[in-house]
């Protein structure tokens, strides 16, 4: 009885073993595929757009959040006094401005 317990537990354990590699080698698969093609996310996202709908209304939209003050200007560039940089770094970035404007 000990063998045939022994025997049947080394079956299932063979058994359990190639059922994980076939898993696995599916899994990997798929994956691959999915690296490779976008497949899979391509079909997620056109199911989500089918969902996706808008409005066009006049007026500001009260769900976005417009800046105030902030470090950035109206062109979303960053906003930088003058008067915080030191005299040499200020000349020299007035120099690279100049340069850029008569540039373009």
């Amino acid at each position: 009885m000990k063998k045939t317990s022994r025997i049947i537990s080394r079956l299932l354990l063979v058994y359990n073993l190639i059922l994980l590699i076939i898993v696995a080698t599916a899994i990997g698969r798929i994956i691959q595929e999915e690296v490779q093609t976008s497949k899979y996310q391509a079909q997620y996202l056109s199911q989500i757009s089918k969902q996706l709908s808008y409005k066009l209304v006049t007026g500001e939209s009260p769900s976005v959040r417009y800046p105030g003050n902030g470090p950035y200007d109206e062109f979303g560039k960053a906003k930088q006094t003058f008067d915080k940089i030191d005299p040499e770094h200020r000349s020299q970035l007035c120099d690279l401005y100049e340069a850029k404007i008569h540039f373009h």
